[in-house]
């Protein structure tokens, strides 16, 4: 069965209500196992076993960047 980890990040809780939404949605795909994860408790190895990845980012309102975690979840993606 196709396996697909959503991971997010979110500091006022808009981020995080995104991906259940997302998640919901992808649920209705007959066949999919979807997970929902906040990205500090994924690991490298949950990584290596979903055939897709959904990343929902908070971005800080003054610079517009990634925060320090989902920088951390790209770099290990990116190999």
């Amino acid at each position: 069965m196709p396996s697909i980890l959503i991971i997010y990040d979110s500091s006022s809780g808009n981020t995080e209500k995104a991906a259940m939404l997302v998640a919901e949605g992808v649920k209705q795909v007959k066949g999919v196992q979807c997970t929902v994860k906040k990205v500090d408790d994924v690991s490298v190895d949950e990584l290596t076993k979903v055939d897709g990845v959904i990343i929902g980012a908070a971005f800080t309102s003054s610079g517009g960047t990634a925060t320090g975690a989902e920088t951390t979840i790209l770099s290990i993606l990116q190999g």
